[in-house]
């Protein structure tokens, strides 16, 4: 069985399961798994195979993310394609502009080569030749191994879409190769099987990782109704105040502009006074 194959012992990380029947006195057959490996602390030691599949189903269930979660994490799956060829793109275009530039500036160079007399002068060309045209083979390179990603998103990772939106359902329906397949995007190393405590915690692999953190994120960042900071109100007039003392800013502003021009007026009054009686 393919789950045989993936869940390992912790003691020999290399090496999956045996797979075997167990016969009861009545004659009836039980599955189960056992570690075959010798030396192994867990050798001959079984676990029963419905236990081992339901805790892996279980396992699925939890990456399963809500519909709001998926539809985030499938735009931004979206958008990194397409920055991604879009980058690709702009990326084969400065090289094939730079392989024509150098294309010009070598045939100027030999032409120059050709006509000069001066041996260090052609020796100078031949060596600046010589670095374009390494330049040219480490560009071509380049080009070649950048080869820009063709086809739309959802025509490319239709299966994998699939995959993320929904593993247990997948790995309950799909054939061998999904199942081989679902293995492959959803854990990035084997799964540890204890014979105490069953399978161990998977290691996911990097596109449902960053489905958790979406999904936790989105937890973090409800809204919940009815926290909002209380507004501060105007405190009510004592009793017994008469609300003509309940002065606007507004007046009380207005009211000192004018206290301090009859200050100005008097106090310049009073300088006159005091010139003349000089005089």
């Amino acid at each position: 069985p393919l789950l045989a194959q993936a869940a390992v012992c912790p003691k020999i990380p290399d090496d999956g399961q045996t797979s075997c029947w167990s016969k009861s006195g009545t004659g009836k057959r039980y599955p189960y798994y056992l570690c075959h490996h010798k030396g192994c602390s867990q050798r001959g030691k079984s676990i029963a195979r419905d236990k081992l599949e339901g805790e892996f189903e279980h396992v699925l269930k939890g990456l399963t993310p809500t519909a709001k979660t998926f539809e985030l994490a499938g735009q931004m799956f979206r958008d990194a394609w397409d920055r991604r060829r879009s980058n690709t793109k702009e990326e084969s275009s400065r090289y094939r502009t730079r392989l024509r530039q150098i294309d010009t500036e070598v045939s100027s160079l030999i032409d120059r080569a050709a006509r000069t007399q001066h041996e260090e002068t052609a020796h100078a060309y031949e060596t600046r030749i010589a670095e374009l045209r390494s330049e040219t083979a480490a560009l071509e390179e380049k080009l070649a191994q950048q080869a820009v990603p063709e086809g739309k998103f959802d025509e490319m990772f239709e299966l994998s879409m699939k995959i993320l939106a929904s593993p247990c359902k997948i790995w309950e329906k799909g054939s061998y190769e999904l199942k081989r397949t679902v293995l492959r995007m959803a854990f990035s190393d084997p799964l540890r099987v204890s014979r105490e405590t069953g399978l161990r915690t998977a290691e996911t692999t990097l596109p449902f990782k960053a489905l958790r953190f979406l999904s936790t994120s989105e937890r973090q960042m409800v809204r919940v109704e009815g926290l909002e900071p209380p507004r501060l109100a105007a405190p009510e007039p004592k009793s017994g105040a008469s609300t003509n003392f309940a002065t606007p800013a507004s007046d009380l502003g207005v009211r000192d502009t004018r206290t301090a021009s009859k200050l100005r007026r008097h106090s310049k009054g009073r300088r006159r006074m005091r010139e003349e009686k000089t005089l």
